[in-house]
């Protein structure tokens, strides 16, 4: 990616979606869900051992 974006803010983003049949480029770029559900668990564990 680009830039680095909180992963709540990716899953955000991914939810908003419209879903495409074609293979046109979105707006941002979208990880597969294996790594945003990867993701979101790491940041989880991170906020809860703050």
């Amino acid at each position: 990616m680009a830039r680095h974006q909180d992963i709540f803010t990716l899953v955000g983003n991914r939810m908003r979606a419209p879903l495409h049949r074609d293979d046109c480029a979105s707006v941002f770029e979208r990880p597969p869900i294996a790594d945003l559900i990867r993701r979101i668990d790491q940041a989880l564990q991170i906020r809860r051992a703050a």
